[in-house]
């Protein structure tokens, strides 16, 4: 996929709802073809590559809405989303809820928009509990 030049990379990372980027966009977004390409100095080896792992199993966690794999195994070293942390996607759900219901003043009228942030709520429920099991 084309690689978004960096002024509109960047736009779009400052937006206030990224999540609402057209899935097409998302390979895009990320220069791990870059990164794949060649050496780069001052890198060596997959470090650059490695600096993007973090990010791109974030994005996949929200795009694919792979909750359920990410909360049964998390912890485990074959996890899925193992470079993903909680408190990480804690934030940007709740990020998301609160940009969903500002944005969404009658959503609450639509069945779909309800069912929705009821999984949201959830997923953010699932999520706390997870990190305040992990600090005990």
């Amino acid at each position: 996929p084309p690689v978004l030049p960096l002024s509109r990379l960047s736009s779009v990372c400052q937006s206030p709802a990224p999540w609402r980027i057209p899935c097409s966009l998302y390979p895009s977004l990320f220069p791990t073809g870059f990164a794949r390409a060649g050496p780069v100095p001052g890198f060596q080896g997959d470090t650059l590559l490695l600096a993007f792992i973090d990010l791109r199993q974030l994005l996949d966690l929200f795009t694919q809405w792979d909750w359920s794999t990410y909360l049964a195994d998390y912890g485990r070293p074959t996890c899925k989303y193992l470079r993903v942390n909680p408190q990480t996607a804690l934030t940007l759900l709740e990020k998301m809820k609160d940009t969903s219901r500002k944005n969404n003043m009658f959503a609450q009228f639509r069945k779909n928009e309800r069912d929705k942030q009821k999984l949201i709520d959830t997923v953010v429920k699932q999520l706390r509990n997870l990190i305040a099991t992990n600090q005990a």
